[in-house]
């Protein structure tokens, strides 16, 4: 019995530390970093969006002009899909397509358009972090 009795303690404090998250912690586990999504949302509020959804952590964009070029447009897909605030919870995806003629036709964007599309909502991303932070500071 006094062998028994230790190790029970032991398996009964072991699982106090790993209980069960809550709904609203579950949530906040799985839901996309904010501050990346107002930054994305910033980024392409000049272009119209087709479908989004904070809670899932996508932004689809529809096909608009970038610049001054008329003869392409650009479309972007944005997918946070981490809470944290890291460069590996960003995946932006870009499409393009160029007139011809009277019709459009899709070709493939430069891979360096993706990558300055996700540092610009990055630095965007902690510029506002670092601003939620000077106000928490300034309020207390």
């Amino acid at each position: 019995m006094k062998k028994i009795l230790p190790i029970f303690l032991v398996v009964v404090l072991l699982s106090a530390c790993f209980s069960k998250p809550s709904p609203q912690e579950l949530e906040m586990m799985s839901a996309p970093n904010n501050y990346i999504w107002l930054a994305a949302k910033e980024k392409f509020s000049f272009m119209p969006i087709v479908q989004e959804s904070q809670k899932e952590g996508f932004i689809l964009t529809n096909w608009a002009y970038v610049g001054k070029q008329t003869d392409e447009q650009f479309k972007f897909g944005v997918l946070i899909s981490s809470p944290t605030l890291k460069a590996d919870s960003l995946k932006v995806e870009v499409y393009k397509r160029i007139r011809d003629g009277h019709e459009w036709i899709e070709r493939n964007p430069d891979n360096r358009v993706a990558l300055k599309v996700e540092k610009a909502i990055l630095i965007r991303a902690g510029q506002l972090y670092r601003e939620n932070l000077k106000n928490e500071k300034g309020s207390d």
